[in-house]
């Protein structure tokens, strides 16, 4: 398969996602309203103390943000496209294309995990970390 067509495909994905603004936006509030609603449910769990089975509030905040943003990210409209491809019969098109359909979908999801992480994830991460503080760890290996 030449790069350059599923370079062209994962743009194209990009530029549709972008071009979707408010949608970008209500993703965007939902991803952040959820990281604020696991953050306090996480504050009432750790009720004062600051560690918990070993995991201290740093490192429970740290988790959150990065968990829903990933969270957010991996499930970003893949599900609905396939729907949405099989209710129409638009998959039956995509299967007699020349080009591997399974790859087709990945390079697709590339372009919109690219475009909807400059919409949601980046600021999603700003917001939360100038609220909620955000700590990067001192290793790797200790979360």
């Amino acid at each position: 398969m030449n790069l350059g067509k599923l370079a062209e495909v994962a743009k194209i994905s990009m530029k549709s996602n972008l071009s979707y603004v408010f949608t970008a936006w209500g993703a965007f509030i939902a991803s952040t309203v959820q990281i604020f609603v696991f953050y306090y449910i996480w504050i009432a769990v750790y009720g004062g103390h600051s560690l918990l089975n070993g995991i201290n509030k740093e490192q429970m905040i740290t988790y959150i943000i990065l968990s829903r943003i990933l969270f957010t990210q991996v499930t970003w409209n893949s599900i609905y496209i396939i729907a949405h491809k099989i209710m129409t019969g638009q998959i039956a098109m995509d299967l007699l294309r020349p080009m591997d359909f399974q790859l087709f979908m990945y390079v697709g999801r590339i372009g919109d995990i690219t475009a909807f992480g400059l919409m949601n994830a980046v600021p999603s991460l700003i917001v939360s970390s100038l609220f909620l503080g955000f700590y990067l760890p001192h290793h790797f290996s200790v979360y």
